[in-house]
């Protein structure tokens, strides 16, 4: 009971800091200038910027998804060459952000900016999609595509057997492209598209006004609830990870090998291959030089965010997996919504909780950021090590119960030794989405506290091209060894190797 206890107080105390600044903050703005709801309904702007989010969204999670599901398709269930090698490389792109990638692309992307902002997302995120129908491929069970191999032929078994047991995963990964494309702010606004979480950005940046922001945040607020409870099923439906998987039904392509394998070549060059090119081609030494010293302190502040970060996600990840599992489901709740809300909604929220004289002196400082990035990427580990623990018997627990064993050392014992590459892996994504986040960090950094996605994005208007590349390298050298680290913990899994 003591241990059951400690595990809902850590919950508890997750969902105050998070829900406590929000509700105070929108309430607040509602409460008192519920006025100027009025004018920002009948604002054309308003829509306009709202409109074209969501069609960034619809169109990115369009993209995404074909290019992930190509390769899922034919690097799982096919013999296309090299098909390991491939599953690495559509990783990498995890370490490229968008607005890197807007960069490396500028001079190739088409005039229109919704059309480039969204080819820049469907490259930077189809890994997305890519993993998660990679782990419903292994879902499958192969008798299924076995029996319609024998009475239908390859065509008809994709089509009616194959694509139906996994379109449940192929509409959760399109759920969270779509919200991640919803609330990018850092590569529209490179590419001159105004989306309405740039707008709230703007907003809060030119005048301060904390109340002001949050209240024109309230329509992207209520689409996203919307979209939160859509998520929510679609992700209980399949519980990534989490499955039973088995040896895949392998689908023999004959004279069309070739044909699969340039389309997956085509897209792994696309994402991460040119951008890597283009990225190093135009660094000169000047910018370089340059580089080297506006880089170090930002970098220094990214990595200390996100280390203290991930070290307080493990902890409250553990423990909202740990009473999932002893059926309080009602905690992942908490952590989805953190992380389906825009990185500005967030950041209005804790500046207008925090940003009083009445408070703790957190705001100001890097501890803000370190709160703004555990409440949004705490999901990433608590679904990863509760998806470790799915894989664990219960059986074993009952047994040692019967040992005489109490919760908490039946956890650090039993359980945990069992679910370290979980572990490992929930960790490397947070680090990777901690270090390489904009949209939550760019409203809250205190001077002298920007991370290096916040510096990359400050020079990325008017600086010499070379120091933008120089700086872009930079931010990618952060991530990069992140995204390797998670290929090497994954390499043993039936699914992606």
């Amino acid at each position: 009971m003591i241990f059951r206890a400690g595990l809902l107080l850590v919950a508890m105390a997750f969902v105050a800091l998070g829900a406590g600044p929000l509700l105070w903050t929108y309430g607040s703005a509602l409460s008192e200038r519920s006025a100027e709801l009025g004018a920002l309904a009948v604002s054309k702007s308003t829509w306009a910027a709202l409109g074209r989010s969501l069609a960034l969204g619809i169109l990115s999670a369009l993209g995404a998804s074909v290019l992930g599901a190509s390769l899922a398709f034919f690097t799982g269930k096919t013999r296309t060459p090299e098909r390991n090698l491939l599953s690495a490389i559509a990783l990498v792109p995890l370490a490229l952000p968008p607005y890197n990638m807007a960069l490396a692309f500028r001079p190739w992307l088409p005039q229109e900016p919704l059309l480039a902002s969204t080819l820049v997302l469907s490259l930077a995120l189809y890994p997305i999609p890519f993993v998660f129908l990679r782990a419903g491929l292994a879902s499958i069970d192969p008798a299924l595509e076995e029996a319609g191999l024998l009475a239908r032929g390859t065509l008809a078994t994709v089509r009616q057997i194959t694509w139906p047991l996994v379109r449940p995963w192929a509409f959760a990964a399109a759920g969270i492209v779509f919200l991640l494309g919803l609330s990018e702010l850092g590569a529209p606004a490179f590419l001159g598209l105004t989306v309405y979480s740039g707008q709230i950005a703007l907003r809060y940046a030119a005048t301060y006004d904390a109340a002001g922001a949050a209240l024109a945040a309230i329509p992207l607020i209520g689409v996203v609830l919307v979209l939160l409870v859509v998520e929510s099923t679609a992700l209980r439906r399949v519980d990534v990870f989490a499955t039973r998987l088995r040896p895949a039904r392998i689908f023999e392509l004959e004279r069309w090998t070739l044909s699969a394998r340039a389309l997956c070549l085509a897209i792994v060059v696309a994402s991460p291959g040119l951008p890597l090119l283009l990225t190093l081609l135009e660094i000169d030494a000047p910018g370089l030089l340059r580089a080297i010293p506006m880089a170090i302190p930002p970098a220094l502040n990214s990595l200390l965010v996100a280390g203290i970060g991930c070290l307080a996600a493990v902890l409250i990840g553990s423990a909202l997996a740990l009473l999932a599992r002893r059926g309080a489901r009602w905690v992942r709740w908490a952590s989805l919504t953190f992380f389906v809300l825009p990185g500005a909604v967030l950041g209005i929220g804790l500046i207008g909780f925090w940003n009083l004289p009445n408070r703790p002196p957190l705001y100001g400082t890097i501890g803000l950021l370190v709160v703004a990035v555990g409440l949004r990427y705490t999901l990433l580990t608590e679904r990863t090590i509760d998806a470790g623990l799915a894989n664990v018997p219960v059986a074993q627990e009952q047994v040692a119960r019967l040992a005489g064993r109490g919760e908490a050392s039946i956890a650090y014992r039993v359980l945990f030794p069992q679910i370290v590459p979980a572990l490992v892996a929930g960790s490397s994504a947070f680090l990777l989405f901690a270090i390489r986040d904009l949209d939550t960090v760019v409203t809250i950094y205190p001077p002298g506290g920007e991370t290096l996605a916040v510096r990359l994005y400050t020079v990325m208007a008017n600086s010499p091209r070379g120091l933008q590349a120089s700086l872009s390298l930079a931010q990618m050298a952060l991530t990069l060894p992140v995204v390797l680290w998670l290929i090497v913990t994954l390499r043993k899994s039936r699914w992606l190797f």
